[in-house]
């Protein structure tokens, strides 16, 4: 006799799995929401110090370009007179500067002197330049240090905020003259 041979059940047949389950769509879509919630946030916060960087690299550029301006005006004037705290003329050969300040810039205006003859000059008349600086308390005025009997230009910029950010004052000085000290006073007959 042979043995009895083990009768197999019929076996269930599993389908293929083609697709995937609500359970598992669900799971990528929350961990991707959590990934584009996480990109996002930071490509704002990103976006919010690239504008304040622009913004800093902006404002040292305009305080260079006011700081050398006002030191050459300065150096190069004869005479020089401040009304208040928000104007300063000074006097040049080409004619007279005016520095004032008007809400959160501060503006320069050449006009050539009457005697002048029309030679060659960097500026034309009536030209106005601004140097805006938001958020900004401007001054201007003259100073005569003791130990000098030279003037001193001042512009002087106080700005709230935090000093940790950006600085919150400025100051620039220029001696009034400085480049005419080493010319020949004009002779008497000279004068006007």
């Amino acid at each position: 006799m042979t043995p009895p041979r083990h009768i197999a059940a019929p076996r269930t047949r599993q389908p293929d799995r083609c697709g995937v389950s609500l359970v598992e769509l669900m799971v990528v879509m929350t961990i991707m929401g959590a990934v584009l919630t996480v990109g996002i946030t930071g490509l704002v916060k990103l976006f919010r110090v690239q504008a304040g960087e622009v913004q800093s690299l902006s404002e040292a550029a305009v305080w260079r370009r006011l700081s050398r301006d006002f030191r050459s005006d300065a150096h190069n004037a004869r005479q020089a007179g401040a009304a208040d705290s928000s104007r300063l003329e000074l006097q040049t050969v080409d004619g007279s500067i005016v520095w004032s300040v008007a809400d959160d810039a501060v503006r320069r205006q050449f006009q050539p002197s009457a005697a002048d003859t029309g030679a060659a000059r960097s500026e034309t008349a009536g030209s106005v330049e601004h140097y805006r600086l938001p958020s900004a308390g401007i001054s201007l005025g003259l100073t005569v240090p003791d130990n000098d009997q030279r003037q001193i230009a001042v512009l002087v910029v106080n700005r709230p905020g935090d000093p940790h950010t950006r600085p919150t004052a400025g100051r620039i000085e220029a001696a009034l003259g400085l480049s005419l000290r080493f010319q020949q006073p004009p002779a008497q007959g000279d004068r006007p």
